[in-house]
């Protein structure tokens, strides 16, 4: 029998997030030519303005779990009962304030100042001697009551398994069932919204194993499982994405989302640590959360929903090997590999209901394929290590769209990371991390004739970008108890 009690605290404060946004023609460019600052008509998230934010989030949790083993502890073909609960409550607080730099709306401002000044360079235009009713720039409250909510979640949970072998089959049951209430409590303009969402989830799973060899079995299983909306994804507030330039807001009315999962697969363990497995799996998702686009009077604006239903199936490959078979140096026996791929079709059913939408396509943020290796070396006696790995996914939908305006696709990037490690005395760590190594392009395209497919010739890029590459070192220590002879 063990038990938990945990205590997790978050606090995110956006100081002064400053924003704007500047022009030049493009038959200027290369020249010395000023560019023009872009300065809004009226308070809105994504011109020229000041951003504060402040989020607090405090958790509480607690569980008990207890295992009874019907033989010793080293059989591991003995029955098993296993249960439990897990008690889980977080509360949420959010505020936002923004403002705006606007031109005085009062017939007397001069346009013909008001252009100079929107010309000087960055470190001058917003300098406190131009901030006047008269012949500078105002600064607008742009606040509104949407920019603020509190939410709580409380979660509690039980569940209870069973492990039986008979003879070359090994089977495990369980059921898990969960009481969750989300609450929100928000403003619009139109009014207040308050949120509560108690819902019960009966999570069922099986698993079984046919053992055909020592070394190799069958395995099905099934399992449902439930994806609820974060506060973020229910709460009405609008932030705007410099990187998309597009607004994200939240969307009080989303659903739970619930997936029942079957998986059947081949397995092989031709040593201890590898791994050879071939499988098919199916996902059925009613209710799957996805990040729609609308355009809206002044810039695209994403939003999350509800589709009706989904589903995906494919097929997966993993294999982990060491390289000792290969030779007898110790390069070769402390080096490993490891593969990880899978063919993903998915297909979403927007319902009848539904006007302008593509009827067949992926579900959001599905990729057609995903392919993981790995390389890694280490070397016991010494504590120096080395890890390589490589991602690749296939293009898959960053938001979705209809027939008036296209679906966003993000496209395929290559992603490399590298660590070395070194362990000194058993306590001591250092690692050095390179995140990212090749700083791939982030690509954002339209689908213009919406099927699914991206031809970079004819689509429209909607973004392109790059975040750089993360270096970051790190010492860790571990406390050990010294033993008595």
């Amino acid at each position: 029998m063990n038990w938990v009690l945990g205590l997790n605290y978050i606090k995110r404060n956006e100081p002064d997030y400053r924003r704007f946004r500047t022009y030049r023609d493009k038959a200027s460019a290369g020249t010395e030519v000023p560019y023009t600052m872009q300065l809004p008509a009226a308070g809105n998230v994504f011109e020229t303005g000041r951003f504060w934010s402040d989020l607090t989030d405090i958790g509480y949790s607690n569980g008990l779990n207890f295992e009874k083993r019907f033989s010793s502890a080293g059989d591991k073909k003995a029955p098993v009962i296993k249960a439990g609960y897990y008690a889980e409550y977080k509360t949420r607080e959010f505020r936002a304030r923004y403002i705006n730099y606007q031109y005085p709306n009062t017939a007397d401002f001069d346009q013909a100042i008001g252009q100079e000044l929107s010309r000087l360079p960055l470190d001058q235009i917003f300098a406190p001697e131009n901030i006047k009713r008269s012949d500078g720039f105002v600064i607008e409250e742009g606040t509104q009551p949407q920019d603020s909510y509190q939410g709580t979640n409380l979660l509690a949970a039980g569940y209870v398994s069973g492990f039986k072998s008979f003879n070359k089959l090994d089977v495990t049951a369980g059921f898990r069932g969960e009481y969750n209430v989300q609450t929100i409590d928000a403003r619009t303009n139109t009014g207040a919204i308050n949120i509560n969402n108690p819902i019960f989830a009966a999570l069922p799973s099986f698993n079984a194993g046919y053992n055909l060899t020592n070394r190799s079995l069958v395995r099905a299983a099934y399992s449902r499982t439930v994806n609820r909306p974060e506060f973020r994804e229910l709460a009405p507030f609008l932030y705007y994405q410099f990187e998309y330039e597009a607004a994200l807001i939240g969307s009080p009315d989303l659903k739970t989302a619930f997936i029942d999962n079957v998986d059947l697969r081949w397995e092989m363990y031709p040593n201890p640590g590898e791994l050879i497995s071939l499988g098919g799996f199916y996902k059925n998702f009613k209710d799957p959360i996805e990040t729609y686009l609308q355009i809206t009077s002044e810039n695209p604006q994403l939003f999350y929903g509800n589709a009706v239903n989904a589903m995906a199936y494919g097929i997966e490959f993993e294999f982990r090997k060491s390289l000792a078979s290969l030779g007898v140096s110790k390069f070769l026996r402390n080096t490993s590999v490891n593969l990880n791929a899978a063919w993903i079709e998915s297909n979403v059913d927007v319902g009848t209901a539904a006007t302008n939408q593509i009827q067949n396509r992926p579900l959001q943020g599905q990729s057609p394929y995903i392919i993981n290796t790995g390389l890694y070396y280490r070397d016991e006696e010494t504590g120096f290590s080395i890890n390589a790995a490589y991602n690749v996914f296939g293009p898959r939908i960053f938001s979705v769209g209809d027939k008036l305006f296209p679906s966003w696709f993000e496209m395929p990037r290559q992603s490399v990371d590298f660590q070395i490690a070194k362990t000194w005395n058993r306590q001591f760590e250092t690692k050095l991390n390179i995140q990212n190594l090749l700083n791939a392009t982030y690509r954002i395209y339209q689908d213009n004739n919406s099927d699914n497919k991206i031809e970079k010739n004819d689509e429209a890029i909607i973004r392109s970008y790059q975040i750089g590459t993360l270096f970051s070192v790190g010492l860790s220590w571990k406390f050990q108890k010294s033993e008595s002879h």
